[in-house]
């Protein structure tokens, strides 16, 4: 009995397109509602999804927070 599969063809590392980085949802956060009335305004006004502008809000907050420095007590 002979195999029915279809061989695939050889492909170069430049054929192959390149994929985007895997997203994974990390968090349920628990959101004050001023907080959806502003998001709400804020995708009304730039035409952007609620979901993808609070991603965007929320990925840009964390990368840039930077912890207060910590001053020795004498």
């Amino acid at each position: 009995m002979e195999d029915s599969a279809v061989k695939q063809p050889d492909l170069k590392q430049s054929d192959v397109k390149k994929e985007a980085p895997v997203v994974k949802q990390l968090y349920r956060l628990n959101i004050e509602p001023r907080v959806v009335d502003q998001l709400t305004k804020l995708a009304s006004r730039t035409g952007e999804p609620k979901t993808r502008l609070a991603t965007r809000l929320f990925t840009e907050a964390v990368m840039t927070f930077k912890p207060p420095v910590r001053t020795k007590r004498a």
